[in-house]
This record gives C-alpha cells, structure tokens and sequence, in this order.
C-alpha cells in the first residue's frame, strides 16, 4: 500500500517536471526586445569574464615569474651563505 503511494508521488513529480520542462520557459523571438536585451546581458557578461581572465592570466605570469626567478637567486643566497660559514670556520 505504501510502496503505491510512493509511486504514485514519484510518477506525479516525473510528469509535473514533463510539462514544465516543454511549457515552463519560453524563448524570446529573434529580435524581440527580450533577446536584445538577453544579448546585452551576455555580451556585458563576456566582457567582464573577459576582464577576469586577463588579470588572472597576468597573476600567473607574475607567479611563473616569481618561481622561476626564485631557484636562483636561493641559490646566491646559499653560496653565500656557505661563504660566510666557511669563513667563520676558518676564523675559529
């Protein structure tokens, strides 16, 4: 009995998704003031992802950057570093 109910409610929400998913959302016609504005949207919308992806993209160079930049001169520093050792070992 229960298992009925059950299917009853999940065949009433399969089909209320039906019927919204083929009357729910109407298209604008090509040209209507709804598309136009719908292309305004996106098109502002492009801009802006644009904008984020440019200055992502200039983040990342500035990070590849910093990480190749960065072996280098940690290596000066050690050199230098085992310079300084050596030579207080050698002042001992």
């Amino acid at each position: 009995m229960i298992f009925a109910f059950v299917v009853a409610i999940v065949a009433i929400v399969m089909f209320a998704q039906v019927l919204i998913a083929i009357f729910g959302k109407k298209k604008a016609a090509p040209g209507s003031p709804e598309a136009d504005e719908r292309v305004r949207e996106l098109t502002q919308e492009n801009e802006q992802l644009t904008q984020q992806l440019t200055a992502v993209h200039d983040r990342l160079e500035t990070l590849e950057r910093i990480v190749t930049d960065k072996p280098s001169r940690l290596e000066a520093e050690i050199d230098a570093l085992k310079t300084l050792s050596d030579q207080r070992e050698k002042q001992d």
